[in-house]
């Protein structure tokens, strides 16, 4: 599965965490794991997805504060984190995805000014 580029769980009813092991999934462009049950927070592995494009993980339980390694996968265009658990102030490091074109953070409980 290592030159797997898109997978696709949105819909189901999986249960618990998000694996850390998606990381080893280099190769990654479109993952999509909304409309679950998942719990906890987003690992920081995720950073290794350096190809991801598109990072849908909407429609969840997932909590505690956006990892800072989101920043870090600069091709990222789409971000979907809405209606989740998340809680927290908007990270200034929003401003190194230069490639994001749509980010929905909408229902969530975020706090502070928005970065500009």
């Amino acid at each position: 599965m290592k030159n797997l580029a898109v997978l696709n769980f949105c819909n189901n009813k999986l249960k618990g965490s998000i694996p850390p092991s998606l990381s080893t999934l280099s190769n990654l462009s479109y993952l999509c794991l909304d409309s679950n049950i998942l719990l906890g927070l987003i690992p920081g592995e995720v950073r290794n997805l350096e190809n991801l494009f598109e990072l849908n993980l909407s429609k969840n339980k997932l909590n505690g504060m956006m990892p800072l390694s989101i920043f870090k996968l600069y091709r990222l265009s789409f971000l979907y984190l809405d209606s989740n658990l998340s809680e927290g102030p908007l990270l200034k490091g929003m401003r190194n995805l230069k490639a994001l074109r749509r980010l929905d953070l909408s229902n969530n409980i975020l706090i502070g000014p928005i970065p500009s």
